[in-house]
């Protein structure tokens, strides 16, 4: 077997996305532009970090959350640059995302 992505994306420095994830990618487009949604399912799963024990006893363990490759790859195709440029431009736009609440991000939001 292969390691993590491997399978899917190989193993050099430049990703080579191989035929099947090629083809989930735009089998979901194809339908998308169709109106056709296509089952999402999303796995939440606890970070594998070492937490305090009062925090694990006080239900403050994190979380985080993982989709199908396909649907990944597809909205950054779509979406990837739209985001860039919020996060690029925040709070000068009015957003915040990515913002630093222990930087110089969250005087220039207060302001």
């Amino acid at each position: 077997g292969t390691v993590g992505k491997q399978h899917w994306l190989g193993s050099d420095e430049e990703y080579r996305i191989s035929d099947d994830l090629r083809a989930a990618v735009m089998e979901r487009i194809s339908k998308a532009k169709k109106g056709i949604r296509v089952p999402t399912i999303w796995t939440d799963t606890l970070k594998d970090e070492r937490r305090p024990i009062e925090k694990v006893d006080a239900g403050k363990t994190r979380v985080f959350a993982a989709g199908p490759m396909d649907y990944t790859l597809a909205f950054r195709m779509y979406f990837l640059g739209f985001i860039a440029n919020i996060m690029e431009n925040r709070i000068d736009n009015e957003q915040s995302l990515g913002t630093n609440p222990y930087g110089n991000d969250w005087k220039r939001t207060a302001q």
